[in-house]
């Protein structure tokens, strides 16, 4: 009788208690919160798209150089004339880049008028860079000449940099 008595009372005492189960929850909740605040998904995205960015920026600014360099100096202008000076324009067509409710928080004195240089795209760009988080429909990227030394430099610098940091990359 007293082996039966044994036996009932270790099946009764096989398993989890609540509380045991409430801390070895509680326990996996603050390991989840700690690798979702060590992975920071929202951190890693923008990050991915200030190197778009980053990438874009150098893009541009690469092919207004070639473009200088087959061009004897020259600066590439528009379909109207107007080429590259030192009023900062935005990069793009209405249609690609340049027409949005986006404003450029990093140059106040952007002209509103869009800038499309003639024969970059398809020569020295495959396509006009836009904005990886906003898309085509946002201003997203200016270029502006400087006089200063050395000639026809020129800045290409992105309007929406997520990180705080601005991309600027001049040539």
């Amino acid at each position: 009788m007293m082996f039966e008595t044994d036996q009932r009372q270790k099946e009764l005492r096989e398993g989890f208690t609540l509380v045991e189960l409430l801390l070895a929850i509680a326990i996996i909740g603050v390991l989840a919160a700690i690798v979702v605040t060590a992975i920071n998904p929202g951190k890693q995205l923008a990050d991915a798209r200030d190197a778009q960015r980053r990438s874009d920026v150098n893009a541009i600014a690469n092919g207004v150089w070639q473009y200088q360099i087959d061009h004897d100096g020259d600066l590439p202008c528009d379909a109207n004339g107007n080429c590259l000076d030192e009023s900062p324009r935005m990069v793009g067509t209405i249609d690609r880049g340049c027409d949005g409710a986006v404003v450029c928080p990093t140059a106040a004195s952007v002209s509103e008028s869009c800038f499309d240089p003639v024969g970059l795209v398809g020569t020295y760009l495959p396509a006009m860079p836009v904005d990886p988080r906003y898309g085509s429909g946002a201003k997203t990227y200016y270029v502006v000449r400087s006089y200063g030394p050395p000639d026809n430099h020129v800045i290409v610098t992105s309007c929406l940099p997520e990180q705080g940091t601005g991309i600027t990359f001049p040539r």
